[in-house]
């Protein structure tokens, strides 16, 4: 049987299996999307230094090509939901194939080959060059090395600041491998296929649920201010989206739906297309005051409910809600309670 989390490329040990075998299978073409997600990210960060003349606009604005750079952030999303989805599904197949019980610690020693060697070159220099005198700033260094960085709204974007990301996606495989051990004992105790489909689809919802409601705790009862960092990039803020990856899985795995070519030719255009359309509606943002969040609903209740600093949000830092404000136009206006709440306009500026 399989040996779930033990070895293998995404955790399942692949030696004794058939490379036909639907649940094993590589994803080439998803990993292939992963990794332009990855390099178009790469390109935003580079964008956003690219502003030219005395009104520091940045190039190409007011044009179609300002509209996709200028969005390519929501890309992150995409590669988190891709990272869910590859590394999940092999371990629901071989939770629904009845694979022995789950042994975590190989999982999350790969992932840690794979990504810590260099993530800790790269944060040690970076970090020396940036504290010359001694000790320096000791916690933000200790802080990236454990990946707690997104926990600190004062040391989030500090030494490398878009290796926030790869500290949410550091700590999902610490989540993905307490989960499946979870689940391979769980599991164990339903008798049917179906049961523990069932089972994994109302789990994977509660958490979805509960990541949503916490940003809508945030939101709207505790009010915190869109440049408390540690509040939006957390774990739990980002869970919903891992979540979505992970529900595909599921139900990937139990359907196993094979699609004919010009079924999977449909599905990518139609995919193409959604994507297009999301662009665009992330670009009219900035006409509602919000410019980077995730759906019609949160960007609605951003616009006019969301309290707004009285200065512009870093320009660095352009996923939502970060540059919630920056390219709008906020004036602050205290209410009679002494909260403020913020009056966001139409006009759009060049933070």
């Amino acid at each position: 049987m399989t040996q779930l989390l033990t070895s293998g490329r995404h955790g399942v040990n692949t030696s004794s299996a058939r490379p036909t075998q639907p649940g094993l299978r590589r994803f080439d073409e998803l990993e292939s999307y992963r990794g332009i997600a990855a390099v178009l990210i790469v390109v935003f960060h580079v964008y956003q230094y690219a502003r030219i003349g005395p009104g520091s606009r940045f190039a190409y604005q007011g044009t179609a090509a300002y509209t996709v750079l200028h969005q390519l952030d929501g890309l992150v999303d995409m590669f988190f939901v891709l990272s869910a989805f590859l590394l999940t599904r092999p371990i629901v197949t071989a939770l629904l194939d009845e694979a022995p019980r789950v042994q975590g610690r190989g999982f999350l020693v790969r992932r840690a080959l794979r990504i810590v060697p260099l993530y800790y070159v790269t944060v040690l220099i970076v970090w020396s060059a940036r504290n010359s005198g001694f000790p320096g700033d000791w916690r933000d260094l200790l802080e990236h090395l454990t990946f707690t960085q997104v926990f600190d709204s004062k040391r989030i974007f500090y030494t490398i600041g878009p290796a926030w990301a790869l500290s949410v996606e550091a700590l999902f495989y610490l989540f993905l491998a307490v989960a499946a051990v979870t689940a391979s004992h769980l599991l164990t105790r339903l008798a049917t296929r179906r049961t523990k489909v069932v089972a994994l689809i109302v789990s994977l919802l509660g958490l979805i649920a509960a990541s949503m409601a916490y940003k809508w705790w945030a939101l709207d009862v505790a009010h915190v201010a869109p440049d408390r960092w540690a509040y939006w990039y957390n774990p739990l803020a980002k869970l919903d989206v891992f979540g979505f990856g992970m529900l595909l899985a599921v139900i990937a795995a139990a359907g196993r739906v094979e699609l004919r070519t010009a079924a999977r030719a449909g599905l990518r255009i139609s995919c193409l297309g959604l994507l297009a359309v999301a662009f665009v509606i992330r670009g009219q943002a900035p006409a509602l005051g919000c410019t980077s969040t995730p759906s019609a609903v949160w960007r609605s209740r951003y616009c006019w409910r969301r309290p707004c600093s009285d200065r512009r949000v870093a320009a660095g830092s352009a996923h939502w809600p970060a540059d919630l404000c920056s390219s709008s136009a906020c004036s602050v206006t205290a209410s009679t309670s002494g909260t403020s709440r913020s009056c966001c306009s139409s006009a759009r500026t060049t933070s």
